[in-house]
């Protein structure tokens, strides 16, 4: 297994929630689309079908994926 593409450390990390109003289906399937090397995704619930759909769509044209999710709480991903 090969480790994820990570931000430069000189990057500060962001945090996006939806008690802040942040729209984060949107974000998610954008950072998605617009992925070109890989994409990394921790995330607690994955169970949203439109940001599936668009991880699938780039893990069609080979794009690597590591997702880490709640398997309770993401039912039917595997």
């Amino acid at each position: 297994a090969t480790s994820p593409h990570l931000p430069a450390t000189s990057t500060p990390a962001a945090l996006y929630c939806n008690q802040s109003g942040d729209d984060l289906r949107k974000l998610f399937i954008s950072a998605i689309y617009s992925a070109e090397k890989s994409i990394t995704l921790v995330i607690y619930s994955l169970n949203d079908s439109r940001v599936i759909q668009a991880l699938k769509h780039k893990m069609a044209q080979g794009i690597p994926l590591f997702i880490v999710c709640d398997a309770k709480a993401s039912p039917g991903i595997r």
